[in-house]
């Protein structure tokens, strides 16, 4: 790194950060600083890119954070309607579904998160009071976001749009929506970069709600539609906040436009 340009303050510091980070990782983060395979850009320094790298760790976290509560609000509305309108054990009927074998395929997921999860007091209690027979609120509980997102979308078209409403979407969007925040939760859950990453999917545009056109496929267009499906809006102010709090430290060292926020983000996220 030194003898392509990079600064390097303190060597005693960095070889103690390197054997603490995986240097390959470190690496990627120098990539956008790349003038040719054999320097970097002027005054680049090492501290400079580990600053990058903490700035995206504290993302990541973030990122988590709101994440959560969404979660929390789909596995509720989706298994409250079940529940209402085919019973506690109606989640189990491939007539209730659109496509039967997509219906196997998240029974199956489901039958082995029980098992991973046997040792769980609510699994031990319906295993030995209710035969195993799991109602879908309690179900749902062993349903990881890509399995919720597979749930929803194999729904009838009618009870999806009963569940879209909700959002003021339609179910078209919400289906495609929860899918990308699975696919974000998992790039997330595997700490994988998103300063300056280009990612495989973007989320829908929803007439109703966006005032901003989003298709840049970086995590800004995640964050922005996340703001639709948090339903407390004093939680999603202050995960806006925090992030404003957040993007305030590091502002030396990141440009925004590389995570896709436009000067006027913060004004996009509140909610009034």
């Amino acid at each position: 790194m030194k003898n392509k340009g990079l600064i390097i303050n303190n060597e005693k510091e960095a070889l103690c950060t390197l054997k603490n980070l995986n240097y390959y990782t470190f690496a990627g983060y120098l990539k956008e600083f790349i003038i040719d395979d054999d320097h970097y850009e002027e005054n680049i320094t090492f501290e400079h890119i580990y600053h990058i790298m903490e700035f995206d760790r504290k993302l990541r976290g973030m990122l988590y954070l709101t994440i959560e509560p969404i979660e929390h609000v789909l596995r509720t509305k989706i298994s409250y309607f079940l529940a209402h309108k085919y019973g506690s054990l109606g989640y189990l009927d491939k007539k209730n579904f659109n496509n039967p074998k997509q219906h196997n395929m998240t029974l199956h997921s489901f039958s082995q998160n029980l098992k991973k999860n046997k040792h769980l007091g609510y699994v031990i209690h319906h295993n030995q009071k209710y035969d195993g027979n799991f109602p879908i609120w309690v179900a749902i509980n062993l349903f990881s976001l890509g399995m919720i997102s597979n749930l929803y979308s194999n729904l009838m078209p009618t009870d999806k749009e009963v569940i879209s409403n909700d959002f003021n979407t339609s179910p078209e969007i919400l289906e495609n929506w929860i899918d990308n925040i699975a696919y974000i939760r998992n790039i997330n859950a595997h700490y994988m970069r998103l300063y300056n990453q280009t990612l495989k999917k973007s989320p829908l545009i929803c007439q109703r709600n966006h005032l901003y056109s989003i298709n840049s496929y970086k995590i800004f267009d995640t964050f922005y539609v996340m703001k639709f499906l948090t339903v407390n809006k004093d939680e999603w102010n202050l995960h806006t906040n925090q992030l404003k709090s957040l993007f305030d430290t590091y502002d030396e060292y990141i440009d925004l436009k590389r995570i896709g926020f436009p000067d006027n983000w913060f004004d996009l996220f509140i909610k009034k």
